[in-house]
This record gives C-alpha cells, sequence and structure tokens, in this order.
C-alpha cells in the first residue's frame, strides 16, 4: 500500500474521529460572509459537524464601534469581546476539530485566516482550501511554504478523502502493513 494523500500532505496520520467529523471554516466575513454560510450548510448536509464560525449576519459597528474592530466584522454574539477574545476562541475550535476549511473564495487569504492557518499547521489539524491561495507578497516564504501544503478541496472531496483514508489505515493496520 502506498502513501495516502492525506499522510504526503502532512506527513503523518491524523487521528481517527471518534464519532463524526468536525471542522472550522476560515474566510473573510467582509468579503465573503454568505458564500461561507453556504460552505458551512454543504459540510452539514455532509454530517460534518462546523465547531466555527457560527452561521448568520454580521455585526456591523457605528461610527464610534469602528475604532474598536477596524474591518474586523464580529458575529452578533461576539460584540462584547475584543477581536483577541474573538480570535482565541476561534484558534481553540480548530485545535478540536479534524480539519480546518478556508473558505477562501477569488483566491483570497486575509491576516486572520493566514493566522489561522499557522496555528491549524502547528497543531497537526490539516487544511483545505476552496481555491489556491493567491500570494499578494511572492517574496513572503514562510507564507508561500505553507499555503503549497493546502489541498484544494471541495466539502465534498474533503470528506471522501477522509473516508477513504481510514479505511485504508483501518485495513492496513489490521494486516500489519501500514506505510507512513
Amino acid at each position: 500500500m502506498g502513501r495516502h494523500i492525506l499522510t504526503e500532505v502532512y506527513g503523518k496520520m491524523p487521528p481517527m474521529p471518534e464519532n463524526e467529523l468536525k471542522c472550522c471554516v476560515s474566510g473573510s466575513f467582509f468579503k465573503f460572509k454568505p458564500e461561507i454560510d453556504r460552505t458551512i450548510d454543504e459540510f452539514r448536509d455532509l454530517g460534518i459537524t462546523v465547531l466555527a464560525p457560527e452561521k448568520g449576519w454580521l455585526f456591523i459597528p457605528n461610527r464610534i464601534q469602528r475604532a474598536k474592530y477596524m474591518e474586523f466584522r464580529p458575529l452578533p454574539s461576539e460584540r462584547k469581546m475584543s477581536i483577541r477574545q474573538i480570535e482565541d476562541s476561534f484558534l481553540l475550535k480548530i485545535k478540536q476539530a479534524d480539519f480546518h476549511y478556508i473558505a477562501n473564495f477569488e483566491g483570497y487569504l486575509g491576516p486572520s485566516s493566514a493566522l489561522e492557518i499557522g496555528f491549524a499547521m502547528a497543531c497537526g489539524v490539516p487544511s483545505f482550501s476552496v481555491e489556491q491561495i493567491k500570494l499578494d507578497e511572492p517574496n513572503d516564504l514562510w507564507l508561500k511554504k505553507i499555503t503549497g501544503k493546502i489541498k484544494i478541496a471541495a466539502p465534498k472531496e474533503v470528506k471522501r478523502l477522509f473516508t477513504e483514508t481510514w479505511e485504508e489505515w483501518k485495513a492496513a493496520l489490521d494486516l500489519g502493513t501500514l506505510e507512513l
């Protein structure tokens, strides 16, 4: 048996989920919140639990609150939280997820999503994306290296990869032929 794509991309076998797959979805709320909500629906329709973010409208800060949030667009349930608290909560959910999905429509990757990709990789949580990530700074070697490890896959393809991986790994373990 050869190496499976998830093993090749991430260098190790991710832990088998206990029950159902869990994920977090990153993306620019400011640019693509409706598309992110549709992506969440796709995962839920496939039986995948989305730990974060929640679906729904965004809290649009008034002129006085804009200084606090700048370009950051919190959800209504997050409006009393600082940006740090919101991001810390999201990162904790990434750590609890089986995979991280970047809803990077038009290839866009904002600074929060870039941070979340790095965190997911540091935690050993595989990341997938809707599209190839466009690099605004082609000389950013870190981002270039990191984005090269992200597999482009639609939600249905992500579920298929995980399902096949668990079945292949289970069969290999049963036969004692797992090659990592």
